[in-house]
């Protein structure tokens, strides 16, 4: 057998050792000079560390560090044990760099003290790593306290952290704030929510009531999130202050109930006067027939021109009262149809043929295009029978002398269009979506001139509706409208 290799240098073997560490390594004597330096002392040293070898740290890094350097040196020395501090210097290239410094004793082979083992750990990167942070934690703290919400880091309710906007709308300062259970300060029949709540990981907004110390009540809207912190799961909370939302939400409730309140007496009051208006005015329908009639005696040209006046004003009024009860029915939710399958091309032809007279008189031209053949379909004929006359009454209305009104009957695959198109004023594109609202005029002075209460297209559109269909218009201010409507071929299900 080989005899065993000789054993090296132990003092060469620990300077090796001491060359591969990543940490910064200096020996020193007891006077502070230095004896050794390390490879990444040197590397961090530069030429300063073949410069620092029997010199102390002042003659080498100047007075300051020099002062530092003995000030720890004697305190290892006297005290025995080792020193740890850290501190800043720069490196070879004037960077400046942190490092952790660790100082302790080396014995000699007699256990008496021979020197000082100097240890640099550079923590630059923690160091920048802890500015960063602080540096954030500043940008988020003013953040937090520039927001009108309220925040809060919580574990189960207690509060580790908070800001001042949570401070005001609690009501509590927030030295006392930190450390208090937020949920003692709602009231007793929200608490057991809020609770549930954390338990649950609950991640949604939800409203809560509050109590301030001072009595006064409060409404938070709150949101919570679950968040990992030193090991533990916290939740961020921030609360909203709607308290001023909540009050304005009740006046509009009560004043929406009021507003609920006149609209039902308003349809009570128009149903009324609208139902003791037919009484007098079927009287004076009645009497003004017998008058054209001549039942009691002939007239004279001016008598008789006297009575067409009664019995038109009575017609139109009776067109008014009709409409104010289709209103107040609507509203009040009394109002049927009563579909059942009939022609829609007779119905339609019949009603142009019931207006020839009234487009005669306003000096225009009424026709119809149809299929020419029977369209039969469900539907309530009393009331596609009104919604047709009602368009063409205002095509004739407000079309001038010499124009034409037109309809026309597209049956579809799926549906009937009927279509009502006139040459006369038209109408603006400003005033197009509000058609069918009620009670809109585009011209109350010409409404007044000839007729109505701006009801009948808002009846018109709803009677559509019931039916399953549609209703619109296409027009151009100058140049004529297109009122048109849709009915299904199918059954629909009726809404009213």
């Amino acid at each position: 057998m080989a005899p065993p290799a000789p054993l090296p240098n132990l003092a060469d073997a620990l300077l090796a050792l001491i060359d591969l560490s990543s940490d910064a390594m200096l020996l020193k004597d007891l006077d502070g000079r230095y004896l050794y330096v390390n490879a990444m002392g040197r590397a961090i040293l530069g030429d300063k560390a073949d410069a620092a070898i029997g010199r102390e740290p002042a003659e080498v890094f100047g007075t300051e560090m020099g002062r530092l350097a003995y000030e720890t040196d004697q305190a290892v020395i006297t005290q025995g044990t080792p020193v740890a501090y850290d501190m800043e210097t720069p490196d070879a290239t004037g960077r400046l760099r942190a490092y952790s410094v660790t100082k302790s004793l080396y014995r000699g082979p007699d256990g008496e003290p021979a020197g000082l083992l100097c240890i640099l750990r550079e923590i630059s990167h923690r160091r920048d790593a802890e500015n960063n942070l602080q540096k954030s934690e500043s940008r988020f703290k003013r953040l937090l306290e520039a927001t009108f919400e309220g925040m809060a880091l919580h574990e189960n309710g207690v509060i580790l952290e908070a800001n001042e906007g949570l401070a005001r709308i609690l009501g509590v300062p927030l030295d006392e704030l930190i450390g208090m259970n937020v949920i003692a300060l709602a009231i007793p029949e929200h608490r057991e929510v809020i609770l549930q709540h954390i338990r649950s990981g609950y991640d949604r907004p939800y409203e809560v009531e509050g109590l301030r110390p001072d009595g006064s009540r409060f409404h938070v809207e709150l949101l919570a999130q679950p968040y990992f912190h030193q090991g533990r799961w916290l939740r961020v909370a921030a609360f909203r202050e709607i308290t001023e939302r909540k009050r304005l939400e009740a006046t509009l409730k009560e004043q929406n109930e009021k507003l609920k309140e006149l609209d039902r007496l308003k349809n009570g009051f128009i149903s009324s006067v609208s139902h003791e208006l037919r009484t007098p005015l079927a009287s004076i329908m009645g009497y003004s027939e017998f008058l054209e009639d001549e039942v009691s005696g002939s007239l004279n040209p001016d008598q008789q021109a006297f009575v067409r006046q009664i019995s038109e004003g009575a017609r139109r009024l009776q067109l008014l009262v009709d409409d104010l009860l289709d209103f107040a029915r609507f509203d009040s939710g009394s109002f049927r149809i009563y579909p059942r399958e009939a022609d829609l091309a007779e119905k339609v032809l019949e009603i142009v043929d019931s207006l020839q007279p009234l487009a005669c008189e306003a000096g225009l031209r009424l026709e119809a295009r149809h299929p020419g053949e029977a369209l039969p379909l469900g539907f309530d004929p009393e009331r596609i029978g009104q919604v047709l006359m009602n368009l063409l009454g205002n095509a004739i209305k407000f079309t001038p002398r010499g124009g034409m009104v037109e309809v026309r009957i597209l049956p579809g695959p799926e549906e009937v269009r009927i279509e009502v198109q006139d040459s006369g004023i038209g109408i603006a594109d400003a005033n197009l979506p509000m058609l069918f609202q009620k009670f809109f005029q585009i011209d109350p002075s010409t409404t007044r001139e000839k007729g109505g209460a701006g009801l009948g297209l808002s009846i018109s559109k709803a009677l559509i509706e019931a039916h399953g269909g549609r209703i619109g218009v296409e027009s151009d201010l100058g140049s004529g409208s297109t009122f048109w409507f849709t009915l299904p071929l199918s059954a629909p299900a009726f809404q009213l």
